[in-house]
Order: structure tokens, then C-alpha cells, then sequence
């Protein structure tokens, strides 16, 4: 399976012994808004989404370790294709819809995330979350934290 980035890259140097090349990245492009047509493994970071994206059928999106997503209040979905999230990624916020170990969507929020659900599948939140108000789970849905997740309420609210 091959992955399409477009680059360009400055001249190749070498050093004083002609023994070392080096070439730098001058620009990447990576789908943040519409629909992901083709492969991507998203490398540099940060990456900033400009709107919703969806991972085409067929299409595999893989977020690199070390790299940081900022949804920036949109949504990354799946409409049939993989999204792969390697470990050392970070998401902000990481909440993620999943059946089973499948991620079928990253989301800005878990009230978005918990519309989006159907059968067979939950949202996974990681990091921390602060919540103003009571946050009620939705009846016949299911919430999941990860390891070393907070939820702040404030005072006098609580998860129901």
C-alpha cells in the first residue's frame, strides 16, 4: 500500500569530505478540510484541521508517532476507510469513536461523538476533560476511559 505526500525539497548539499548529504522538507500537504482520496501518513507536526474530514472507502489515513492532531472543533471520520493512530500521537481533545480496537472517527466533542455512535460501538476518551455542567451518557451507549484520563466537573455537577 503506498502513501501520497507531495514535497519539495531544496538542493542537495555535502559536506567538506563529500560524504554527507542532506536535504530539508520545504512543504507537505495533508487533506485537513473535505474528503482524503488517497493514502496519507501525516508526519510533521502540528496538524491543524480547517474543517471536517472524512477517510474515504479504501483510503488509510496513519497518524505517525510523535505527531500532534489539533481538531481545532471539527471532526476526522471514517466512511469506510482506516484511520491508524500510532502510539506517541497526540490528539487534542482524543476522543474517539470505536468499535472494538476499529477507530471510526476522531471528535471535537463527546456529545458529537456520542451522536455519531451506533450499534456495537463506543467513544473512548483519553487526557482530560472539564465539564461546566452534569454530562449524562446517553441511554444504550457506552463511554470508555483510558488510562490516566481525568474528568473535571465543576462543582456540584456529575457524570450520570
Amino acid at each position: 500500500m503506498g502513501y501520497y505526500q507531495s514535497f519539495t525539497t531544496s538542493a542537495l548539499t555535502t559536506n567538506d569530505n563529500n560524504a554527507t548529504f542532506i536535504a530539508y522538507l520545504k512543504t507537505t500537504t495533508y487533506t485537513t478540510s473535505g474528503t482524503m482520496s488517497s493514502n496519507e501518513k501525516w508526519f510533521t507536526t502540528p496538524i491543524t484541521l480547517t474543517g471536517n474530514v472524512s477517510v474515504a472507502s479504501g483510503v488509510t489515513l496513519t497518524i505517525n508517532s510523535g505527531v500532534t492532531v489539533n481538531l481545532n472543533g471539527y471532526n476526522l471520520t471514517s466512511a469506510g476507510g482506516a484511520i491508524i493512530i500510532q502510539s506517541g500521537a497526540t490528539i487534542n481533545p482524543d476522543i474517539r469513536l470505536q468499535t472494538g480496537s476499529t477507530i471510526n472517527g476522531l471528535y471535537s466533542s463527546i456529545s458529537a461523538a456520542f451522536s455519531a455512535t451506533s450499534g456495537g460501538q463506543s467513544v473512548h476518551i483519553r487526557e482530560t476533560h472539564n465539564f461546566a455542567d452534569h454530562f449524562t451518557v446517553p441511554a444504550g451507549k457506552i463511554l470508555k476511559t483510558e488510562s490516566n484520563t481525568q474528568m473535571n466537573f465543576a462543582s456540584g455537577k456529575y457524570l450520570y
